[in-house]
């Protein structure tokens, strides 16, 4: 059984090796986004935003907020926390706005991120998105790691608007929740040609407590989806999204109804 999955596990990585993306070093570089200040008013400025209502779910949170400059758990001295409370199906968004940055299209995101035991219990989805309004197009690169579809990643189609399962499992070693309370690193790849945007790698490393590296593992995505027209009223930005979904049994009998995560050393990459 061992000798299998180390054959899995090294064709996975040659197949990544086309898109195991190093940037240029001409790249702009937006690096610990989640230690940035800054307030997205509404209108695409610079800054962080977060909202209930419209991120999709079936009810609205209850409570839910942002906590920047968290000491434990953190692997810079800086994490941020996101927390939300609610009923069964409701889900909270945060983003951040970098600007516009019209000529870049390719993107790469780099991110750390760990969930508390409640995710376990009561997680429906976690989701990591990175998005551009350029050109009168919606390009968003939104991924998931969807509990509900068997621990896989899922991602969006904008034309669509509606998420695609795929067979890649969220910690791709096997299809299992995210373990709790600790850290994994997550990076992205992505890049835009036409009016596609296109999924092109993931790398997923999972630590134990003690910061051993438990799994590192490259997988070529290789999947293609279309834009859309940008809303009216939008205008051209960058930025990446965080968002927390709530399954069916969140408050039910003893279940909790609340969920933290946090994220640290979030970096965005574009070229």
């Amino acid at each position: 059984m061992k000798s299998r999955l180390a054959l899995v596990l090294a064709l996975l990585l040659l197949a990544s090796a086309a898109w195991a993306t190093t940037p240029p070093t001409t790249a702009t570089v937006f690096s610990n986004i989640d230690d940035q200040a800054g307030r997205d008013n509404g209108s695409g400025s610079v800054g962080w935003g977060w909202c209930t209502t419209c991120a999709g779910g079936a009810t609205s949170a209850t409570t839910f907020w942002m906590l920047q400059n968290q000491t434990t758990p953190s692997l810079d001295g800086t994490s941020t926390e996101f927390y939300t409370d609610g009923s069964a199906y409701s889900n909270v968004l945060f983003w951040y706005n970098v600007g516009a940055h019209d000529t870049a299209s390719n993107f790469q995101t780099d991110f750390w991120v760990q969930i508390d035991q409640n995710s376990t219990v009561v997680g429906q989805a976690f989701e990591f998105d990175t998005y551009q309004f350029v050109n009168g197009r919606q390009f968003m690169f939104g991924t998931q790691c969807d509990y509900s579809k068997g621990y896989v990643w899922d991602v969006w189609s904008q034309a669509k608007t509606q998420w695609i399962p795929t067979t890649i499992p969220c910690d791709l070693v096997k299809k299992q929740a995210l373990t709790p309370n600790v850290w994994y690193h997550i990076t992205w790849n992505f890049h835009r040609a036409g009016k596609l945007e296109y999924y092109d790698s993931i790398t997923v490393v999972r630590y134990d407590s003690a910061m051993n590296v438990v799994s590192n593992v490259t997988y070529s995505a290789s999947i293609s989806q279309g834009s859309a027209k940008l809303p009216a009223g939008w205008i051209n930005n960058l930025g990446v999204q965080f968002q927390m979904d709530l399954n069916g049994n969140a408050g039910v009998g003893s279940n909790p109804t609340t969920m933290t995560e946090h994220i640290d050393n979030v970096t965005l990459t574009a070229w």
